[in-house]
């Protein structure tokens, strides 16, 4: 129960389904079948376990805590291998039962490397995923003619329409269980491609998916944001991606890469504003309940995108206005969250904002992390987004070239 009660709020701590949406018993229901997801989760449990009486420096029980963490790990890879081994021979209802439950292990392994704060392991877990996915995909779309967009016309990019169908050959708990965990594949994929400058493996696929209204993949329903500022960071992955690529052979157009990050920038521009402007209403809103705080998580990440789109075509410089108003706008944003330990959760725009901080915001940054940790428990990557923004901050005061690029 430590898992369920505990560490999974931790792990997805916007994810809150109402009891007309089945609740979380569909979680319960497939770790109590699946033996590599069982031992993943007392894995993270023995974990979380081990850092909290580290915090209360009870030494001789944090030892006695590594066996059985160790001990689960291998367990959850050993069990993995055996169910992917089923995977590769069984038919019909079974593989796509058996495909669900491997997604749902890869998904905690992933988990696993980002709560101890992992820096490349979890890459492998992650391809493997990706890989998996894309082999259910046909579970969240066929061809339709009826699809409207989640976000205003001026903000869709051409994108098949996309409809989405149950499938049949799932219970209803397995059908739950693709739909969170393939959401969550999709966030750690694009965020993955931001942090990592890989270039999405499957944008096409991501965009039509985060785009259709109602859609069974809500990433506000687990990280807070909202699709359409992810698919833009995404889109902004790309253009890294193009433009780099264009650098290296000597062929990079600047009028051309303006452009392109324009388009971009009035599409960030033009859904912060109408998100801004549009009353929250949980009955018409893909969130619903969540709908309130997902416009706070939602504005928060786009007004990071949009300070890691100026940096891509200007440069890592604090001192443009450009990056200064959005930044500015970020630290606004982040000290007025309902409650302060949500930062936790928003590494990735914490420290795009932070690296661009200017010096007399430096502090501000540091103050909005004390409040989120006032309890000393520190888990997940925030400790390394934090180690990475001090870094920057001493190279900048020091005139290093290196905090003049992303690179």
């Amino acid at each position: 129960m430590h898992y369920l009660d505990i560490v999974f709020p931790l792990l997805f701590r916007f994810y809150n389904p109402l009891v007309s949406e089945g609740g979380r018993g569909w979680l319960l229901t497939i770790l109590l079948r699946t033996k590599p997801l069982f031992h993943a989760a007392l894995s993270l449990s023995a974990y979380h376990q081990k850092k909290l009486l580290a915090v209360d420096n009870s030494n001789e029980n944090v030892s006695d805590t590594l066996p059985d963490l160790e001990g689960h790990h291998i367990l959850t890879l050993v069990e993995l291998r055996r169910h992917i081994d089923s995977l590769k021979i069984s038919r019909g209802t079974m593989t796509r039962k058996t495909q669900v439950e491997v997604l749902a292990c890869m998904i905690h392994l992933i988990s696993f490397e980002v709560f101890r704060g992992g820096n490349d392991e979890w890459q492998t877990h992650l391809h493997a995923a990706r890989v998996l996915f894309y082999d259910t995909r046909d579970s969240f779309i066929i061809e339709s003619s009826s699809v409207k967009a989640s976000v205003p016309p001026t903000l869709v990019a051409s994108h098949s329409e996309l409809d989405t169908t149950v499938s049949t050959c799932l219970s209803s708990h397995e059908t739950k269980a693709l739909d969170f965990f393939s959401s969550a594949l999709v966030w750690f994929d694009i965020l993955s491609c931001v942090t990592t400058r890989v270039r999405p493996t499957y944008p096409e696929v991501f965009s039509s998916l985060l785009y259709i209204e109602d859609g069974r993949i809500q990433l506000c329903k687990l990280m807070g944001c909202k699709n359409w500022v992810m698919v833009l960071i995404m889109e902004i992955a790309i253009l890294d991606d193009w433009r780099r690529a264009s650098d290296d052979s000597g062929k990079l157009s600047l009028r051309e890469l303006v452009r392109r990050a324009a388009c971009i920038e009035e599409r960030l521009t033009m859904g912060i504003k109408t998100m801004l402007e549009k009353p929250i209403s949980i009955h018409r809103d893909p969130c619903g309940i969540r709908s309130s705080e997902s416009r706070s998580v939602t504005y928060i990440f786009a007004c990071s995108a949009l300070t890691y789109l100026h940096v891509i075509v200007s440069g890592a410089r604090p001192d443009l206005p450009e990056i200064r108003e959005c930044v500015s706008k970020s630290i606004k944003a982040f000290q007025s969250l309902p409650d302060p330990t949500w930062v936790r959760h928003l590494v990735w725009p914490f420290c795009i904002a932070g690296c661009m901080a200017a010096t007399d915001e430096e502090d501000a940054f540091r103050d909005i992390a004390s409040a989120a940790f006032l309890d000393g428990q520190i888990f997940g990557n925030f400790e390394t987004a934090l180690e990475i923004m001090e870094q920057c901050w001493r190279g900048r005061r020091s005139q290093q070239q290196g905090c003049n690029t992303w690179d």
